[in-house]
């Protein structure tokens, strides 16, 4: 086992394994527990959250990165070109914990943000019903958004 401890937390992880890889297995086993059997079919994953808190976490935002990015391009081009995993209109939210130079599209100040954010998805999906309408989806897309704040670069 590695111990890293970090600014307010302390990750306990296997040796050697890296978050992209435990990313990429997480896919694989959530893509082959849900999967139908019969038909083969898989209802791809249409929303992504990941928070990072350190410098090990930039491998795993540039992977999200380039792989929504060219969801996002293939879509706006109409390519059939497709994720085993991410739907092609797919919502991504890639960020850093604090604003410092990362690879992460998307900051969130500190942990009290996170915290009202987590608070207010969850508000958001006790309210759901199955009558919700692609505007209602973007309204909730839109109060998510602006709880973020932009790139984490500068």
């Amino acid at each position: 086992m590695e111990i890293v401890q970090g600014n307010g937390f302390l990750e306990v992880k296997p040796k050697k394994i890296k978050k992209k890889k435990l990313l990429k297995q997480f896919l694989r086993e959530i893509h082959s527990e849900f999967v139908n059997p019969d038909t083969e079919y898989f209802e791809k994953l249409d929303y992504l959250m990941y928070i990072g808190a350190d410098t090990s976490s930039e491998p795993l935002f540039e992977y999200l990165n380039r792989i929504m990015g060219v969801l996002r391009k293939n879509y706006e081009q109409k390519n059939k070109v497709n994720s085993r995993y991410f739907a092609s209109k797919g919502v991504s939210y890639v960020c850093d914990l604090g604003k410092k130079p990362s690879n992460a599209p998307y900051y969130i100040e500190n942990m009290q943000s996170v915290k009202d954010l987590i608070k207010m998805i969850g508000l958001k999906q006790g309210q759901r019903n199955k009558n919700r309408s692609y505007t209602n989806l973007m309204a909730a897309d839109n109060n998510i958004h602006g709880a973020l704040s932009g790139s984490a670069q500068g």
